[in-house]
């Protein structure tokens, strides 16, 4: 009888300690899916204070150490989610997607030297991880790793030949080889195949610029002005240099003066959140905008201008500037005279 009570008060002890157990787990479990949760509706702060008590109980947690990484990385805080990440693999070193986050992080510190080694190791996981071959041949480019670099690029345009950044790879791998000529006909041969794409025309003729053959260049750097406003700030000072170099240097000084202009009125642009109210800072956001040929923009804050300023005679002259170039001679006329009339 003795014997009986006491294996069976031994059973209900396990049983009371693996009911323990299990709840443990799936607290644990329920807090981790809170805190992915978190994450899924943008609410890093919330899911970063959910894994971050689970990481003071374990340490090891793997789903914890992962949350806690891609908390840290929502809220742009890279450095801080570093450890975390290494701690990650540490726990699963088999984890592709953790392999992946430290590659893209070292990759944005300009890391190479381990990113190469981390890339590597996720070839050797999965050899038709398509990104990470384009990161790798990037980082082997930055190291200086030209054939490298050059293998996995040519295979990876074997199955996209219409993607231009790997173009701009393998351009720059002959660059780094010293063969200009070779980056030159590889941008001839991407414009021969899609004429339209101004990117792949703005490559092609810095790269003409660079062999010294800017008389060729100089179309390529209009045509992109002409109709890719994108682009239109970097093709008109490379324009410039193309210019400089074939003796035109008073077009060259122009397009420069330009670029500053566009540039001072970009800066402006910029700032203007920052100081929304200040009349001078929306004067040249203003100029900023006309020169952007958004003109809307720059009247809609001349406005707002000039109802709170209504005698600040710069946004007056400006507005008359503007008015008299689309040929409204009235309403030119009209600012004219009240730029004059004020203080």
């Amino acid at each position: 009888m003795g014997k009986a009570l006491f294996l069976w008060c031994l059973a209900g002890v396990i049983a009371f300690v693996g009911l323990g157990v299990l709840y443990f787990r799936w607290d644990r479990n329920h807090r981790e899916d809170q805190g992915f949760q978190c994450l899924e509706a943008d609410r890093p702060e919330a899911a970063l204070e959910i894994f971050t008590r689970l990481l003071a109980e374990s340490p090891t947690n793997v789903r914890a150490l992962e949350g806690q990484s891609m908390a840290l990385l929502k809220q742009e805080k890279i450095r801080e989610a570093l450890p975390f990440v290494r701690r990650w693999i540490q726990a699963d070193s088999a984890s592709v997607k953790a392999l992946r986050t430290l590659f893209g992080i070292l990759d944005a510190f300009s890391e190479f030297e381990e990113a190469k080694k981390v890339g590597e190791k996720l070839l050797d996981l999965d050899p038709h991880d398509q990104t990470t071959k384009r990161k790798l041949a990037a980082v082997y480019l930055s190291l200086g790793e030209y054939d490298a670099s050059e293998e996995l690029l040519r295979e990876l345009l074997e199955s996209q030949p219409k993607d231009l950044g790997l173009t701009k790879l393998l351009a720059e791998v002959s660059r780094g080889k010293g063969d200009i000529e070779g980056a030159v006909r590889l941008y001839q041969q991407f414009v021969f195949r899609q004429p339209e794409n101004y990117a792949a025309q703005m490559g092609l003729a810095v790269m003409l610029h660079e062999s010294q053959r800017s008389a060729e260049a100089v179309p390529l750097f209009q045509r992109v002005i002409e109709r890719d406003p994108s682009r239109k700030r970097t093709a008109r000072y490379h324009l410039g240099l193309a210019l400089s170099r074939l003796g035109r240097v008073e077009e060259a000084q122009k397009l420069m003066e330009e670029v500053r202009q566009y540039q001072l009125a970009e800066g402006a642009i910029d700032d203007l959140p920052l100081r929304p109210s200040d009349p001078d800072l929306m004067l040249r956001a203003s100029r900023g905008y006309f020169i952007r040929k958004e003109p809307q923009k720059a009247l809609e804050l001349l406005r707002r201008l000039l109802h709170n300023h209504p005698d600040f005679a710069p946004a007056h002259q400006l507005l008359a500037d503007h008015y008299e170039e689309i040929g409204d001679l009235p309403n030119a006329t009209a600012h004219r005279q009240k730029a004059k009339r004020s203080p």
